[in-house]
């Protein structure tokens, strides 16, 4: 017999998990998107071979991923930068090739710095597989790009 003091099992509200990435039981990923001048935000969400665009995904019995609001002052003030869609970036080692030249053209480091700012560059790709990271920190004269290399 049913307690008519306790809601029914469909009565019950999923909770929703603000998310800006995940890795599915399934093996699919969830990517937060946002696009500047709606301010929104959605997932993209696929394992690769096919893409998807959805504003809320089912991730367990009772849990919704939802995106962080496209009003939140970390996307709106650009202090956190997110992709507007997904792309090919083609092989791993062109990807480095391509984010050291972007720092070597704004950053005045060594080439061991260089290096090591590009596969940080990759890791803050993966920041929510780990409990804690180290802060990548420049230093160095006026005029050498620190705050460049921040932004």
């Amino acid at each position: 017999m049913n307690n008519p003091t306790q809601p029914s099992a469909d009565a019950v509200k999923p909770r929703l998990v603000p998310t800006a990435s995940a890795v599915l039981a399934s093996g699919e990923l969830v990517e937060m998107v946002y696009e500047r001048e709606e301010q929104r935000t959605q997932f993209v969400h696929g394992n690769g071979e096919s893409w998807r665009y959805e504003s809320v995904i089912a991730a367990r019995p009772g849990e919704r991923l939802v995106p962080y609001s496209g009003g939140n002052n970390l996307l709106v003030h650009d202090v956190v930068l997110l992709p507007s869609e997904p792309a090919e970036y083609g092989e791993e080692r062109e990807l480095l090739a391509r984010i050291r030249s972007f720092i070597h053209r704004y950053v005045d480091v060594s080439t061991v710095f260089e290096e090591l700012s590009a596969y940080y560059v990759l890791l803050s790709w993966l920041y929510d597989c780990f409990h804690e990271l180290p802060y990548l920190r420049v230093r160095g004269d006026y005029g050498s790009g620190k705050t460049r290399a921040g932004r």
